[in-house]
């Protein structure tokens, strides 16, 4: 994992956390009891790698965390470089009987 510079920003949702990670910009929060992240970069989508750090830089490693491609009705766009991750409590596929 590579590290980052990390400074806090201000944060414009309510009940989460905003940080400068690197070159991206990461808010952190619990929606319904799960945790959430969004990962963005000013010029491009976030890079694997930024997304897997963040990731583990933010959230506690025993949480299981996944990205979600919604039906397209469901699909929101407010940031064209940002990904979410978001907490799961399902099976994900290493626990697949």
């Amino acid at each position: 994992m590579k590290q980052r510079k990390v400074m806090e920003l201000t944060c414009p949702v309510p009940g989460a956390r905003t940080y400068k990670y690197g070159s991206c910009v990461v808010v952190v929060g619990h929606e319904k009891g799960r945790w959430h992240i969004s990962i963005s970069h000013q010029n491009r989508l976030p890079k694997w790698e930024e997304v897997r750090d963040a990731r583990y830089q933010f959230v506690p490693k025993e949480v299981t965390m996944v990205m979600v491609l919604p039906r397209p009705e469901q699909y929101v766009n407010l940031h064209p470089n940002c990904l979410h991750l978001w907490e799961t409590t399902d099976m994900v596929p290493g626990e697949w009987g």
